[in-house]
């Protein structure tokens, strides 16, 4: 079955039950991205309407969308399965969508019977791009099932214009992620990846992303969160979800094939035994699907949160403490969608 992030693009009717799916739209500013081939991605083989076709002539230009990056990752985990990874340039916005294919070792569609009964599923994929995107790039993120490259070794891509052009098609054959150091260059759209006790995130605005300490990096971010103090009847505070990830939901709380996305912290002080404390970002104001938990202190993990919910109605959650102590608790307000967003935390004491 296909999951989808809340507020992604459709897909077309013709889902395959084989892929988890979930899309991640990134609104780029600055220059244009290079080619995936480092051509500069100006010209390259086109056809209008249909399907793409090897070979057709060379009808598009520099202002056509065109693929910078394009990676097939194999899986990280046995639960987890590979990742594709496209990231173009869009300098005329125009891109309308992304049409995959899924080949076995000698360029053929594969065959993907999941559930083995004999019956195979597409081996083809139309992911619909919204329109109204800032102009400049575009980034999608597709998460396939555990076991996917058995059978799918190549993948193909190519991008389709709101005038019906197809754009430069282009493979990727599947390949370990390269593995970043401390200290050193990222990309933080995940085209590598950092060691364990590391994470991808830029220091500063106007600094390059690199490897750092998570626990470095959720120290400062734990200094910097503001502080609510609990107190009799309702309070509310707004914030925003940006930036790179340094916390996950707990496992069970909410989907693994969703993490990954940003959040944001803040610090709950409890000054006297409380019965409940309730929080939720049940809200017009909160714009993205969001998950809500509690740790007892910074350096906690995630599997040692005192309460989590992803229950609510989306983009909504709702968790209630019960008999809290006095004490300082974090709050995370994490995003189950890739870019998070806008949102309003309420917090009610009885």
């Amino acid at each position: 079955m296909f999951l989808r992030r809340a507020k992604t693009p459709s897909l077309h009717l013709a889902l395959v039950s084989w892929l988890s799916y979930l899309l991640w739209l990134v609104a780029c500013s600055g220059s244009p991205l290079g080619s995936a081939d480092g051509s500069g991605g100006e010209t390259g083989n086109a056809s209008s309407g249909g399907k793409p076709e090897a070979g057709a002539p060379s009808t598009w230009t520099k202002t056509m969308p065109s693929i910078a990056n394009f990676a097939y990752f194999s899986g990280t985990s046995s639960t987890i399965g590979p990742r594709i990874l496209v990231r173009g340039n869009d300098p005329s916005t125009r891109i309308s969508s992304l049409h995959f294919e899924f080949l076995d070792a000698e360029g053929k569609p594969a065959v993907i019977d999941p559930d083995g009964d004999g019956a195979s599923e597409s081996a083809e994929l139309d992911v619909d791009v919204p329109a109204g995107q800032p102009q400049g790039a575009f980034f999608v993120a597709l998460q396939s099932a555990p076991r996917f490259d058995e059978t799918v070794q190549i993948v193909a891509v190519t991008p389709r214009d709101t005038s019906a052009n197809w754009g430069e098609r282009k493979m990727a054959f599947i390949t370990s992620m390269p593995l970043r150091a401390e200290g050193q260059d990222c990309d933080a759209d995940g085209f590598d990846s950092c060691t364990t006790g590391t994470m991808c995130t830029a220091n500063g605005a106007t600094e390059s992303p690199r490897c750092m300490s998570i626990a470095v990096v959720r120290s400062s971010r734990c200094n910097g969160a503001p502080v609510i103090v609990a107190r009799s009847g309702a309070q509310s505070v707004s914030g925003e979800a940006a930036g790179t990830s340094a916390w996950d939901a707990p496992s069970g709380c909410a989907s693994d094939e969703r993490r990954g996305g940003p959040e944001s912290t803040y610090w709950l002080r409890v000054t006297s035994e409380t019965p409940s404390i309730t929080l939720t970002t049940a809200s017009n104001k909160t714009n993205f699907d969001t998950v809500v938990y509690v740790l007892p202190s910074c350096t906690a993990e995630p599997q040692d949160a005192l309460g989590c919910n992803d229950d609510g109605e989306p983009p909504s959650s709702t968790l209630t403490l019960r008999d809290v102590h006095p004490g300082s608790y974090l709050v995370v307000v994490d995003s189950l969608d890739a870019k998070g967003g806008s949102f309003e935390l309420r917090v009610t004491v009885p």
